[in-house]
């Protein structure tokens, strides 16, 4: 995306279009946030946080239902979830039975949304993008904060390999090295006599906050994508991110976003709400820089539009109050398009991309 024109809008909606563009080029890292999976179908944080109500109160555990209590009420307050879990102390008895209840109720919403893309009724959005991304080594990075496997899936829908750090699908053990090196490929050389070796094209999923299909077994982190009755590695919001963000396999999937985010020339951030404080340590500073960076989202966060007035080489794109047009803004400009959805990323593809 070009710095000279990224402040002003003072252009006509090609001339975006083109800078728009322009920024999918070597060195761009994707971040995507839940608003893309609950734009599938993927329950948001207020149909988890009902689901929770329901569910808890129906433990035997007279210690989870106390604590459950203290939350509750902060609930009532309309607060947020992830804001009612902020001050949740580690060793609190909730935190497993919430972990549990959240595993369940995403994966049921993930396998019905599945079924529908099976049926041929829908199609993944981020199978759209993927195509437009450039693969430098033949790899890109995906970080996400979402526990679903919507990115995985889109990944093999669109032909690539992709290395979450746990090779194998049923008893993936955790082995960053070898689950790189599957992604290993060879064909003969031209002259016959030898194997050219190159890496199969791939997505790199990073997943700071854990996955549906991360277990523990044995005091080891396994990676298991059959629907089992297991321990899930998922970190909820409050005190317990910080003590399992370190441990493994979390701490490796942080560093390793951690270091995509260092890296990165540009940013493509989807459905993020700018509400993670561990992942964002890297992030903010690389946006102050200067780093370019396109935010697609349905509703900008108070977050969000912070750090685009903050920072200048950010662009918003972002829906308009009756939900029928976009709002493109950057630190000191707004533009207003009528009757286009271009913060919905099918819509935004289709529109600028292709």
């Amino acid at each position: 995306m070009c710095a000279k024109w990224v402040g002003e809008l003072d252009v006509d909606l090609g001339e975006i279009k083109k800078g728009l563009q322009e920024h999918f080029t070597d060195g761009l890292v994707t971040i995507v946030g839940s608003g893309l999976s609950v734009a599938c179908g993927l329950p948001s944080m207020q149909e988890l946080a009902e689901e929770l109500q329901k569910q808890i109160p129906l433990s035997k555990d007279e210690h989870i239902k106390k604590s459950w209590e203290q939350i509750k009420q902060e609930l009532f307050k309309k607060v947020v979830l992830e804001e009612a879990l902020r001050n949740v102390a580690v060793d609190n008895p909730v935190i497993p039975l919430i972990i549990k209840i959240t595993g369940d109720f995403v994966v049921s919403r993930e396998r019905a949304v599945l079924s529908r893309v099976y049926a041929g009724e829908i199609k993944l959005p981020f199978c759209s993008v993927l195509p437009h991304l450039i693969f430098s080594s033949n790899r890109v990075y995906v970080i996400t904060t979402n526990y679903d496997r919507l990115i995985e899936i889109a990944a093999e829908m669109c032909g690539l390999g992709i290395d979450t750090l746990f090779p194998g699908q049923y008893y993936g053990q955790y082995n960053p090295t070898l689950s790189r090196e599957a992604l290993w490929t060879g064909r003969q050389t031209s002259k016959g006599n030898g194997i050219k070796r190159h890496f199969k094209k791939h997505v790199v999923v990073c997943k700071p906050q854990g996955s549906l299909d991360w277990f523990q077994h044995n005091g080891e982190p396994v990676r298991c994508t059959l629907p089992i009755d297991g321990d899930r590695l998922m970190i909820t919001p409050g005190q317990s991110k910080y003590r399992m963000g370190y441990e493994k396999p979390f701490d490796s999937h942080r560093n390793e976003a951690n270091r995509a985010i260092d890296n990165a020339a540009r940013f493509l951030i989807i459905g993020y709400g700018f509400n993670d404080d561990q992942l964002e340590t890297h992030l903010k500073p690389e946006l102050r820089k200067g780093k370019p960076c396109i935010i697609l989202t349905k509703e900008l966060s108070s977050n969000g539009q912070n750090l685009v007035r903050e920072c200048g080489a950010i662009m918003s794109i972002s829906s308009t109050k009756d939900g029928k047009g976009t709002l493109i803004a950057t630190n000191n400009d707004t533009l207003e398009v009528p009757n286009k959805q271009l913060w919905d990323l099918k819509k935004f593809v289709k529109e600028v991309l292709e």
